[in-house]
Order: C-alpha cells, then sequence, then structure tokens
C-alpha cells in the first residue's frame, strides 16, 4: 500500500487521499466458525472540482425587518445533503435544508453564512455574504442620541459627511468636545431655524458657517463639513461651499470625549458657545463618513465587506462606503471596479475625481527663468483640480509654495502662492469648460507676468511683482495631474475635488508631450481614456 496508508486492523486510514489510491482492497478476518472469509472494497479517487475548492463569495442584501431567502448553488450530483452555519466562535448548525429563509431580519442577521454541500464523492462549503439594509436610527429630541469614541486625527483636518432627515427646525446632529464639562476645543452641527450651522473653536474662537437657506422637511439631505487648520467649509447637497474661519492664532484641534449623533446626554455640560439645547428630530446617521470611514450605528456591520469580501485586487485599497457598497482605490496600473483592469497609459489619462498620477520631476529645467505647462481636456465637471506643482506642507501643514490648474466653477483658472503668499488667481471667465467638449489651455510665466491663454483665443493676464519664477521653480518639485493625494490639506484649502475626465497632451516647459505611462512615479484610480475622447483631443491639437 502507498506510504498514506495506515492499517488500524479492521479499519485502514487514508491519510490526504490521493489519485494513487485507487484500486481494490482486501479485508480478510475469521468468521464465528474461525474460517477464513475474504471481502474485496473497491475504491475509485475522484480529483475534487476547482470549483469546489474555492467557490466565489455571493452576495445577499435584505431590507431589515423583512424576509430573504439564501440558495445553496452546488452543482453536485444527486443525492445531497445540506447544512447551513453561520460564520462565528461557534459554528453550530442552524438548517438542514437547500434553501436558508431567514424572516424579519435585523442587524444581528447580517454576516457571513456556510452551506455545506455533500454527496458521495464531494463535500464543499459554499460562503454567502447577508448584507441587512436600511438600518437608520430615528431620534425623538429628548434624551435620544447615539455615543462613539472620539474622533481620531483631526488636529489639523476634519472630514464628515452625514446624511440626515429633519422632522422639524431646531435640533443638534453632531457634538464632540475635548473636556469634561464644555471647556476646550470643539465641533458642532446641527439645524437652527431650518438652516444648517456647523461650528468649530480650536481655541481662540469659534467659527460659525451657516448655510443661506433652510433645508426641506421630511426629505433625505448630504452635509459634507470640512476644516483645515482654521479654515471651515460646509457643503449641503453639493451646495457651497459655505466657508468660515476662526479668529486667534491657534489652529489644532484636541478632541477627547464622546462623539455624539442625535444629541447629548446634557446640554448643560457641552460647550457653552455651541448654541443648541434641544436634540436633533428625524432620521441621520444614514451614512456617517470620517475620512472615508463609517462611523455610527451598525457600522459594525457595515463595515465587514470589505474585510469579508476582500475584493479589491492587485494591492487596491477597499472603504466600506454603506451598508451595501464598497470602494477599490487602484493604484497606478490597475483600474476598474475590483481593480481588475490592468491600464496601458501613453499620453491621455482619466482622472475620476479621487484620483491623481505624480509625474517625475525630471520634467521641469529649474535654471529657466519663464515656465510653461499646456494640456487638453474634456470634462462636464464643474469643480476639480487639474495640475498643481508644489513642495511638501512645512511643520505647521502649510504649503508655501506651488502652482495650481484648475476649473472652478466651470471656468479654467490659474492660481499660485510663492513664500507663504497667494496671490489674485486668474480666471479665462469667456466661456466654461464643463461641456464635455475638448478644451486646450496654455500657462506662461515670465518674471513676475502670468498669462493664460484657453482654446488659443482667450487670454488673460495677471502680474505679481513679489513672485519670482527661478525661484518657485527651484522650490516646487511635485508635480500632479489629475489631483493630489490629500486635495484640501495640499491646496490650503482653495480645492476639494480632482479632476472627473480625459487629460492629455502634457506639456511641462519644453518636455514636449509627456508619455503619462513612462513619466509617471505613483498615481491612484487612473484609467484609460474611452476611445471619443482620445479622438477628440487628438483633432483638437492638429
Amino acid at each position: 500500500m502507498e506510504n498514506n496508508v495506515e492499517n488500524l486492523g479492521s479499519v485502514i486510514k487514508f491519510n490526504d487521499v490521493r489519485s494513487k489510491n485507487t484500486g481494490t482492497y482486501r479485508c480478510t478476518k475469521r468468521d464465528k466458525n474461525n474460517n477464513i472469509v475474504t471481502e474485496d472494497y473497491e475504491l475509485t479517487v475522484t480529483p475534487t472540482p476547482s470549483d469546489a475548492a474555492s467557490p466565489s463569495v455571493s452576495t445577499n442584501y435584505a431590507p431589515y425587518g423583512k424576509s430573504v431567502v439564501i440558495e445553496c448553488n452546488s452543482d453536485l450530483s444527486l443525492p445531497v445533503e445540506y447544512s447551513w452555519a453561520k460564520f462565528g466562535p461557534q459554528m453550530e448548525p442552524i438548517y438542514d435544508r437547500r434553501n436558508l429563509t431567514l424572516y424579519n431580519v435585523t442587524e444581528k442577521s447580517a454576516g457571513l453564512y456556510f452551506c455545506t454541500a455533500s454527496n458521495e464523492m464531494v463535500r464543499m462549503d459554499i460562503p454567502t455574504v447577508l448584507v441587512v439594509t436600511g438600518i437608520v436610527p430615528s431620534f425623538h429630541g429628548t434624551d435620544s442620541y447615539l455615543a462613539f469614541p472620539t474622533l481620531l486625527n483631526t488636529y489639523l483636518e476634519l472630514n464628515i459627511e452625514v446624511h440626515f432627515k429633519p422632522e422639524m427646525n431646531d435640533g443638534l446632529i453632531l457634538y464632540n468636545g475635548q473636556k469634561p464639562g464644555g471647556s476646550g476645543d470643539y465641533f458642532s452641527f446641527g439645524l437652527r431655524d431650518g438652516i444648517p450651522e456647523f461650528r468649530f473653536d480650536v481655541g481662540s474662537g469659534a467659527a460659525i458657517i451657516k448655510a443661506t437657506e433652510p433645508v426641506t422637511l421630511n426629505e433625505w439631505h448630504v452635509a459634507r463639513l470640512e476644516r483645515v487648520k482654521k479654515h471651515g467649509n460646509m457643503y449641503i447637497d453639493e451646495r457651497g461651499p459655505y466657508r468660515g474661519v476662526s479668529p486667534g492664532t491657534f489652529q489644532g484641534m484636541d478632541l477627547s470625549q464622546l462623539l455624539y449623533i442625535g444629541g447629548v446626554p446634557d446640554f448643560g455640560s457641552i460647550h457653552k458657545d455651541v448654541g443648541f439645547q434641544t436634540g436633533f428630530i428625524g432620521k441621520c446617521s444614514q451614512r456617517l463618513k470620517t475620512r472615508g470611514v463609517l462611523t455610527g450605528p451598525k457600522c459594525d456591520v457595515e463595515a465587514k465587506l470589505c474585510s469579508t469580501l476582500k475584493p479589491c485586487l492587485n494591492d487596491g485599497i477597499c472603504t466600506d462606503i454603506d451598508s451595501s457598497s464598497y470602494r477599490c482605490d487602484c493604484p497606478l496600473g490597475h483600474s476598474g471596479p475590483t481593480c481588475n483592469e490592468k491600464v496601458v497609459l501613453d499620453i491621455t489619462a482619466n482622472f475620476s475625481g479621487n484620483s491623481y498620477l505624480q509625474l517625475e520631476n525630471s520634467l521641469l529645467d529649474r535654471n529657466k527663468r519663464e515656465h510653461s505647462i499646456s494640456m487638453t481636456f474634456t470634462t462636464d465637471s464643474a469643480n476639480g483640480l487639474l495640475y498643481w506643482q508644489g513642495q511638501e506642507p512645512n511643520n505647521d501643514g502649510v504649503v508655501d509654495n506651488y502652482i495650481a490648474i484648475s476649473i472652478v466653477n466651470g471656468y479654467v483658472e490659474l492660481s499660485h502662492r510663492f513664500q507663504g503668499r497667494s496671490t489674485p488667481a486668474i480666471r479665462a471667465t469667456d466661456h466654461h469648460v464643463n461641456n464635455n467638449e475638448p478644451h486646450v489651455i496654455l500657462i506662461r510665466g515670465n518674471g513676475a507676468e502670468w498669462s493664460l491663454e484657453l482654446d488659443r483665443s482667450t487670454i488673460e493676464y495677471g502680474k505679481e511683482r513679489d513672485v519670482d519664477i527661478q525661484q518657485l521653480l527651484e522650490s516646487t518639485d511635485l508635480i500632479y495631474i489629475g489631483g493630489v493625494p490629500e486635495v484640501i490639506l495640499t491646496t490650503n484649502d482653495n480645492h476639494y475635488k480632482g479632476y472627473e475626465g480625459c487629460i492629455g497632451d502634457v506639456r511641462v516647459q519644453d518636455s514636449g508631450y509627456v508619455n503619462l505611462g513612462q513619466k509617471s512615479l505613483s498615481g491612484k484610480n487612473v484609467a484609460s481614456c474611452n476611445r471619443h475622447d482620445v479622438n477628440n483631443i487628438i483633432q483638437r491639437n492638429d
């Protein structure tokens, strides 16, 4: 017999059974009359089907409180036996039929289920993820709140997105403070007379940021709250930004108390400048995101998609968006929903608003006393960062020197900052460029003079006597197109998103058209342009 077979007397044991074990095995024994008896046993080893070795993970969605049927699709030859178990410390069988039916599902129903299917030859475990959707907490104003650990990494920057559906015009929606009793730093967000209001204090007085119009009751709204040091922005349903600045010299926010949603246990114990005396009435935190990480009710369930499915390939980074979806941020060279598509760039690249491409700084000749940048682009987005050339932030998180080309409210804009001083932006206001048509821009700088040329016709000029182009080139050794890794922080709060659309025919000084595939150091979520955009760009430059 093979070396993986153990003779245990009346039993033989096959360890790690293999095809060589196929054959006839004879058992010889004596009966009760002491006669010798033999019995032959045929063993046929069938290779395990590849799909049985690693079945794909399917995902089922069920609304909160509804019923769901989860099917076990094994494709095994009959007869087949089934059993179901939910993943956890104790994998106890819970059902013995092919289809598992769950009634009145709650957040506890969500998770990973295994169906074990077996016949005479094969046994396989088939995983299925159940996502329970529609888990939305409701708040009633009095003694109604949720508490979570304090937000982390908020000293210089804060970025929160919250969904809310108000039933009344007044109430506190978010609060996070520094010290018990209400002293120290804090931030808050709520409704006052139906108008969204964002406040924060970094130690020397509060910034108070208000929208210009009230929200509609009994409808869902999205608030995005941003803060970089003393500066704050608020967007309501993509309207804004509504801006504000805290007074004084302090810039860092220290938070150590719990994050409260929908209200607080005691309004007398929060910072007196918050100005709210009642909690929120309505539904909120359908999705609360802090720097892309979900916080809030049932996030222990919602955040399992990335860790359970591990959907992002090729070193892509997975981020849970809500209870039923995730996002893969793909490294340079890959794109697609799971970073499964290989990308080969040439002179064009496509950006999604959450993208960037870093180019080699060898494209810059720092001995020149003049500078030029040109590119062709097509987009339907009214805002986005096309090009950024600058340096790393200093110890205070501020970028002292940079050049930026962007689209602001549909117009192309050139801005720059030199030795910590921002200069007035140059904007081409002749026509909007967010019309999905190809546009060509050419930026020139010579001495203290700058020009912005759009579509070879419109030229806007700007002059700044304190800017030395050679010194600016010497101090800006990072080049990005389509965005930067931390847009708000890197652009000193002047931009909040990257570019959406196709960019091509990029030239930096005398580089000629840059091959973006060969001259890129790193990137995120960069894809190939579609053929229509590529043809438009080529024709525009003929």
